[in-house]
């Protein structure tokens, strides 16, 4: 096994991912990114093509855990809130979500933020490297994913989320991210249903 494969989906059957970091696989439906970590696995498409005798990958994520609580998507929502009440401007808010073995934790580091960005400071700072899942606020922007956030996203391996529109339309926006490779997931991909 080595830190980047390269698998040829040979036969009927999708076998497990077998890189370290990631693999390059050429399917029947094309070239992906196929990576695993402890909670999920993801399948990325690179390049659409149809090549007749080799299985096909579905795109996306699948959790090899439990979803994480809607509890915690209500929290990150007045957390970010809170954090423009509390600079009285509008400010970035930025989360964590980490996996510790049996149930999700909500991680809030310290912060450096202003209308346009947000940075971990201070206390905390080593719940940037236990993280599966980074989100961070918009406030009343949209909830899009801008260049800086491509930049910053562009290594690692990791679910990524912006929230926006925080005080009148809330909105999210995800995406698994796989060393510069991007899939948009929907939010019941990661969060528990409302019931």
């Amino acid at each position: 096994m080595g830190l980047i494969d390269y698998t040829t989906m040979v036969g009927d059957t999708v076998p497990a991912v077998s890189a370290a970091l990631l693999e390059y696989a050429t399917a029947g439906n094309g070239l992906f990114v196929r990576a695993r970590r402890d909670v999920c696995q993801v399948a990325i498409p690179v390049a659409a093509a149809d090549i007749p005798g080799l299985a096909h990958v579905d795109a996306g994520i699948e959790l090899l855990v439990p979803k994480v609580p809607r509890s915690y998507l209500v929290r990150l929502f007045e957390s970010a809130r809170h954090a423009c009440v509390l600079a009285a401007t509008p400010v970035e808010y930025l989360c964590y979500f980490a996996w510790n073995g049996q149930s999700w934790e909500y991680l809030e580091p310290g912060q450096e933020a202003s209308a346009t960005s947000v940075r971990p400071a201070g206390p905390g700072l080593d719940d940037h490297a236990r993280a599966t899942v980074e989100i961070h606020s918009h406030h009343e922007m949209p909830a899009r994913f801008s260049v800086t956030d491509d930049t910053d996203e562009a290594t690692g391996f990791r679910i990524y989320g912006v929230v926006g529109r925080i005080f009148s339309q809330p909105e999210i926006s995800l995406r698994v991210g796989c060393h510069g490779h991007f899939l948009p997931i929907a939010a019941d991909d990661l969060f528990e249903r409302e019931e």
